[in-house]
């Protein structure tokens, strides 16, 4: 457990998220099934977002292609992972025609590039299937810095000129055809 890139204790993450250190020891464990208000206390004690989604049970959506796990991955393989995660993504979204892959909003840990990234991807997806964009998508913020994906000198003056608009507004360059899949 870290404060502020600090670690801290369990006793003290305990008491953060308003349980007991025996609790909190049990569910490390997997000895205790958490209720969903010791998971949000959990959330919130780290930090994080706390969300739950629901599936109807013949829902054929594979959520390990939702926003919050494709970067949960590529945090966790590296930033070079992004491109078949994210174009995997691509394709469960346009396969499933179901919007709710996109609506939690990727990890927080993920690149800032690529969370603009993935946020132009998104508002691009949802205007070609006239789905409303989720919130998290249009507030990401733009880059800072032009960015060019393909990182081809080569293709930059095409870039420039072809990028789709959701793109340039975060500040993202790549081909007309980047969304494109065969």
């Amino acid at each position: 457990m870290k404060n502020k890139g600090m670690p801290i204790s369990e006793r003290q993450f305990a008491k953060r998220a308003g349980l007991s250190r025996t609790t909190l020891s049990l569910l490390k464990k997997g000895k205790l099934n958490p209720t969903v208000k010791t998971l949000e206390r959990l959330s919130n004690a780290a930090g994080q977002n706390f969300a739950i989604q629901r599936f109807p049970k013949n829902s054929t959506l594979d959520s390990r292609y939702s926003t919050p796990v494709v970067s949960w991955l590529v945090v966790n393989e590296g930033f070079e992972s992004w491109k078949i995660h994210f174009f995997e993504f691509l394709d469960e979204v346009r396969r499933s025609k179901d919007s709710r892959l996109l609506f939690v909003p990727p990890s927080p840990n993920l690149d800032v590039r690529l969370k603009s990234l993935l946020a132009a991807m998104v508002l691009e997806i949802c205007n070609e299937c006239d789905w409303e964009a989720p919130t998290w998508a249009e507030e990401e913020p733009s880059l800072k810095h032009p960015w060019f994906p393909s990182n081809s000198d080569a293709l930059k003056a095409s870039a420039l000129l072809e990028s789709p608009l959701r793109f340039k507004l975060k500040n993202i360059f790549v081909l007309e055809n980047f969304m494109r899949r065969v």
